[in-house]
């Protein structure tokens, strides 16, 4: 008996329209949901249905955290919520604020994750942030400082004090990392002039943090500033002030400081989460999560009140609110379901940091427009493994040939159709439309129902007493609205 894994992947698709609405959030009643025995703050998460395909632990999220002492970790869940404990990154320099960048084509170069990082101490120096990649989340290489030119000031993200108001003196680390695999302007990896009209053509596309410091008082302000590259490596600043700016009001609850973003787009609309705070009181920095929304990334309009403040009377929180990751799916992550917008964020109280969790749901409505049938198959071999092996697969690419099935030897193969989409796929049948005459093949069951974001196993037993040489299988899949047939060529030994 021989066994086979096969994969195939269905995305049906239901047309969302995005309804106009507000954007709010419901905070889990029993944060923190992560508190290690060291500190957990600055959380960076990455949400994937396939569970990062092989490039690293399985799992549908992972968090990138940091301890304040210049130690940053990786822990993974199935539902954002339970949480592994934490492993320490290996290859990187002491470190904090951690934003890290998952690419399942490996970036076109077989290098899966990148990581932006702040290492403090030289603030108003570009090597306060550096950059680094990795295969599979933990051990890293290539870290080195991120570049900017040597000498132009109009292109640099950290400036001399007196330049542009002081808004870049100093470099408090990556706030949020746009990936722009589509991204047209490729261009010169060093490139030594502006493109501030298409910002958003550049693969890599980074909001970080930078401050007026430099006079009495310190910290005058903190805000977000724009970049954007070519490789990730040396950056261009846009503009010639921050792109999200503090009033300067310190009556106002975010009057100094506004930084530490995460960046989700609804429809046509950019949303923008950050950490704001008035400058007073012994948590001048990190008092509470603010919001904005923008029409091109770039200007912004606030929200007057935040969406959660250390004032709220939450004990796990009380000290210091902020630093918070948003994510937004809109097939509803694992469950397909709502919530499909999720936030991290970090807690103090007293000297405890820890990480908490909040979700909401934008609702979207479904046209009342006739359509054609929309689904979307993706078949692909393996693994050939025994019967006491797990099934594992692998999404995203064709359809597999090359099989190796063995003449007068019962062949398993376990195919394995997966429902990407929002809704349950109902009699889904898996048959055979043409195969060779000296081949008998049966498959269990006749039909199954594939609930959302799930994957049913079908066994294909394959017989055979064909001569040895290559054959072809056309295998189809059928239920209501769903048509797909694929060809497996494989070799009889």
């Amino acid at each position: 008996m021989k066994y086979i894994g096969l994969f195939l992947s269905v995305l049906l698709l239901t047309f969302p329209m995005l309804m106009a609405q507000e954007i709010t959030f419901e905070e889990y009643p029993n944060n923190p949901v992560f508190d290690p025995s060291m500190r957990a703050y600055y959380p960076s998460v990455i949400f994937d249905i396939n569970k990062f395909s092989g490039h690293g632990t399985a799992a549908y999220y992972k968090m990138w955290y940091n301890d304040g002492s210049g130690g940053i970790y990786v822990t993974q869940s199935t539902d954002g919520i339970l949480w592994s404990e934490g492993n320490i990154l290996k290859g990187l320099s002491s470190g904090y604020h951690p934003i890290v960048v998952y690419d399942v084509k490996g970036f076109g170069g077989g290098i899966y994750y990148k990581i932006w990082y702040w290492v403090g101490g030289s603030l108003d120096s570009i090597n306060a942030i550096r950059y680094a990649e990795s295969t599979d989340g933990v051990t890293w290489t290539n870290d080195q400082p991120i570049q900017q030119h040597p000498t132009d000031s109009s292109l640099q993200l950290v400036t001399e004090y007196a330049e542009y108001n002081h808004y870049f003196y100093h470099l408090y680390g990556p706030s949020y990392i746009i990936y722009n695999p589509l991204g047209t302007n490729v261009g010169s990896m060093t490139p030594d002039n502006k493109n501030d009209d298409d910002v958003f053509t550049y693969k890599y596309v980074m909001y970080y943090d930078s401050s007026s410091e430099g006079t009495s008082p310190s910290h005058t302000n903190e805000d977000t500033s724009l970049a954007y590259s070519v490789n990730g490596i040396y950056w261009i600043r846009y503009g010639d002030k921050p792109v999200l700016i503090s009033s300067g009001n310190s009556t106002e609850w975010d009057g100094k400081y506004s930084y530490k973003v995460s960046i989700v787009k609804v429809g046509n609309i950019y949303h923008l989460w950050y950490s704001g705070a008035n400058g007073l009181g012994s948590e001048y920095y990190a008092q509470g999560i603010g919001h904005a929304t923008s029409k091109d990334g770039i200007n912004w309009a606030k929200d007057s009140n935040p969406v959660f403040h250390s004032n709220d009377g939450i004990l796990w929180r009380n000290g210091r609110t902020y630093t918070p990751l948003v994510l937004y799916d809109p097939n509803g992550f694992e469950t397909g379901s709502c919530p499909n917008l999720k936030m991290w964020f970090t807690g103090k109280s007293g000297s405890n940091y820890t990480i908490g969790y909040a979700n909401g749901c934008v609702e979207t409505q479904t046209s009342k427009k006739k359509l054609m049938p929309t689904i979307l198959y993706n078949v692909q071999l393996i693994d050939v493994f025994t019967p006491s092996s797990n099934i594992h697969y692998i999404a995203g690419g064709g359809f597999a040939q090359g099989v190796i099935i063995s003449r007068n030897l019962e062949n398993i193969i376990q195919m394995g159709v997966q429902n990407r989409g929002i809704l349950k796929a109902k009699d889904v049948t898996l048959s055979v439309t043409d195969c060779p005459s000296c081949i008998d093949i049966s498959i269990k069951p006749e039909k199954a129902d594939i609930f959302p974001k799930s994957t049913y196993y079908y066994e294909v037993k394959i017989n055979t007493k064909c001569d040895p040489g290559t054959y072809k299988i056309k295998f189809k899949v059928e239920g209501n609205n769903i048509f797909q047939e694929e060809e497996l060529e494989f070799t009889l030994e």
